[in-house]
């Protein structure tokens, strides 16, 4: 099998606050990196690989991309990687941050509302989707994460929760 890492589209040597890991590639990426979807089909596709022994990686982080209050928005050099257990989720209720959704890549994302900031990251309804996404729909033969450990808030793992009920729904 083969383990194709579908995260990273975007980060600080982008130049601008793009998404981490797209489901779908949006037409309004500046430079069109790349999505999950794209990826698979390359590997697929174009190099023939059978689906069973393809695997899609999926991110228990993001990127916070300090200094821009948009999806898109020049910078260099801004974005950080942040874990989402010990840091995204506490920020998603907070009243600076605002939610959003791409919703042409199927991309979660947040706005800070008070100071310029843009954080890119997989939340628990995106990763059981990209699941549901990879076995049930497109037939591939799984799905891992990079990195468990940046899941854990202490208390409980969400997207690993999401990522197993989805895979286990799909069995």
């Amino acid at each position: 099998f083969l383990n194709v890492m579908t995260y990273d589209f975007t980060g600080s040597w982008a130049g601008y606050a793009g998404l981490n890991s797209p489901l779908l590639k949006d037409p309004n990426d500046p430079i069109q990196s790349g999505s999950v979807k794209t990826s698979m089909d390359l590997y697929a596709d174009i190099y023939g690989v059978p689906l069973a022994q393809l695997n899609i990686g999926t991110p228990f982080y993001g990127y916070e991309f300090d200094g821009v209050d948009a999806l898109w928005a020049a910078c260099g050099g801004c974005g950080n990687q942040k874990n989402y257990g010990d840091y995204i989720k506490p920020l998603m209720n907070s009243s600076a941050w605002k939610k959003q959704m791409d919703k042409s890549a199927k991309s979660p994302d947040m706005v800070n509302s008070t100071l310029p900031g843009f954080i890119t990251y997989e939340d628990a309804s995106s990763t059981g989707s990209k699941t549901r996404y990879i076995m049930k729909q497109r037939r591939f033969g799984g799905v891992f994460m990079w990195e468990l450990s940046a899941d854990y808030d202490g208390k409980s793992q969400d997207l690993m929760d999401a990522m197993y009920k989805a895979w286990a729904a799909s069995q």
